[in-house]
């Protein structure tokens, strides 16, 4: 293969490194076998090595494959922040970064490993109200999916987006089976507060 295992093409990176993002490890290794550099940088402004380029991809099992080869490039990694932001603004899936570092740097077995790609769920909403800053463009496109819309706590919007007071979007809240209006006391509350008061006026 000569000089070409090596060899940066237009994006920056080595065969090795394209190898190891989409989780090749037989190519990975015929690579390293004839000539590639393992610890060889792409050439660009994150200057990763094939195992970061890994970790961005999240390819656990590449990872402990590149690993074998040469355990002294865990001191070098960086910060698990450091891959997160190189993965935003990419079609990539979801990656829990700090678990996914943690587990590999105790080099532990896939199939004994949490699921690093599984979404942790949202916070439960308090006071749940229609995002109203959702573009036209996010709304036709969640229509034609059949998906619900964005939700997110009222005290996040100011006065003038409080769905209460614009017409518009109380008709959207009735039409998507939400109240518009913020939350009143429960009416359990009130019953205690009621039966306080009773109590309190026969003990005088």
């Amino acid at each position: 293969m000569g000089s070409q295992v090596n060899y940066a093409g237009p994006r920056g990176i080595s065969p090795l490194m394209w190898a190891a993002k989409r989780g090749h490890i037989q190519m990975a290794q015929y690579l390293l076998e004839n000539g590639a550099e393992l610890l060889q940088k792409s050439q660009d402004k994150n200057q990763f090595t094939a195992l970061e380029m890994a970790i961005v991809n999240g390819q656990y099992e590449m990872c402990l494959f590149l690993l074998n080869q040469d355990e002294s490039q865990l001191e070098k990694l960086k910060k698990w922040e450091v891959y997160l932001d190189a993965a935003q603004g990419k079609y990539l899936s979801y990656v829990n970064y700090e678990q996914f570092i943690v587990y590999l740097k105790q080099k532990v077995p896939f199939e004994n490993c949490p699921n690093f790609y599984k979404r942790p769920d949202p916070p439960k909403l308090h006071d749940p109200v229609i995002d109203p800053r959702e573009t036209w463009t996010e709304f036709f496109a969640r229509n034609i999916d059949f998906k619900e819309p964005p939700m997110v706590e009222r005290n996040e919007l100011g006065e003038n987006l409080q769905p209460q007071n614009r017409f518009l979007a109380r008709l959207r809240h009735y039409f998507n089976g939400y109240d518009p209006y913020p939350k009143k006391i429960e009416d359990v509350i009130l019953k205690d507060n009621e039966n306080y008061l009773k109590l309190d006026q026969k003990q005088q």
